[in-house]
């Protein structure tokens, strides 16, 4: 039986728990992202001699600062400085990369063979899991993240190109509301522009369990890049509705843990506004708190996609064999 959106998250929720490890290891994945993501910009920052804000910036101090920044950067474009900045910054987002690869399917290792060893029978995600789920080892982790490095590695090259076209449109559709704007007036960019937020953020959807199914299917029935893709996305088209239920309930929880986090945030910025130390402190707090939810995020609908890739590929295996 093929399960929908409530039961594909009820057995992610199941897999997970039994391999809590991966939520501090989903943790560490963003940490190391961000501290390399920061050092990719370094070589930008010594080349064009930038100097940081010692302060918040006002939105008007804030725009002149990024004007200084793109007009040293057009000046420093022809020098060989420049050059080989690019160059070990397009090393260091390439090695991000890696470590984004490595980390997720290692993840989907572990939360695969768990989907793969488990009795078929729901369970409350309150109870407790069965222990076919149980399926963490740094040993088991660290052979999946191997196995897979290279073909997540370009499954994500391929996402990010999709994702840029995907930027593109929505850039076209904003330079064509605002033409409209002017020509025809605001009533008319309103309208276009409502006409198109609908299909794109449709495809952006497309694109989310796209790239969740293709690696569903890479590691659960061992595909390479391209067949990958495409199984993938014969699984979302395939599984349209649940894709959208999945999707509603994915936009409830992100949208509501940033409000919630922000809020916080807030009120700590204003509560605490003469302690900069210690609003410092828990601000770095509150940062690692809300890395730490959008990974048991991230992680429950991994295990919800591979419990759907899981359930489908079992019906057509016994479509095969029955006579």
């Amino acid at each position: 039986m093929r399960p929908g959106a409530l039961g594909s998250l009820q057995r992610g929720v199941l897999n997970l728990r039994a391999n809590r490890e991966l939520i501090a290891l989903a943790w560490l994945q963003r940490l190391l992202l961000v501290a390399l993501s920061v050092l990719s910009l370094l070589p930008f920052y010594w080349v064009l001699d930038l100097r940081l804000p010692g302060r918040q910036l006002a939105p008007d101090e804030l725009l002149n600062w990024i004007v200084e920044a793109a007009e040293r950067l057009l000046g420093q474009m022809a020098t060989v400085p420049f050059w080989m900045a690019v160059v070990a910054s397009s090393a260091l987002l390439a090695l991000v990369l890696f470590v984004y690869s490595f980390f997720e399917a290692g993840a989907f290792g572990v939360l695969a063979a768990g989907e793969r060893r488990s009795p078929a029978a729901d369970a409350s995600p309150l109870a407790r899991p069965p222990a076919g789920f149980r399926c963490y080892t740094w040993k088991t982790y660290q052979e999946a993240g191997g196995a897979y490095l290279w073909r997540f590695f370009w499954l994500m090259n391929l996402l990010l190109l999709f994702w840029t076209v995907w930027l593109l449109l929505v850039s076209v559709a904003a330079l064509t509301s605002g033409f409209a704007a002017g020509s025809a007036g605001v009533g008319a960019a309103l309208a276009l522009g409502c006409l198109s937020v609908l299909p794109l953020a449709f495809v952006a959807m497309l694109l989310v369990f796209w790239g969740w199914f293709a690696q569903a299917e890479i590691v659960c029935r061992d595909r390479g890049v391209w067949p990958g893709l495409l199984g993938g996305l014969r699984l979302a088209t395939r599984r349209l509705g649940t894709m959208i239920g999945l999707a509603v309930v994915l936009t409830l929880l992100v949208a509501g843990s940033a409000v919630v986090f922000l809020l916080l945030t807030l009120t700590l910025d204003t509560a605490l506004a003469s302690f900069g130390a210690i609003r410092v402190a828990l601000g770095w707090s509150l940062q690692a708190l809300q890395w730490l939810v959008s990974g048991v995020i991230h992680l429950t609908f991994s295990a919800a996609i591979l419990a759907i890739v899981r359930a489908d590929y079992d019906l057509l295996a016994t479509r095969e064999v029955a006579p």
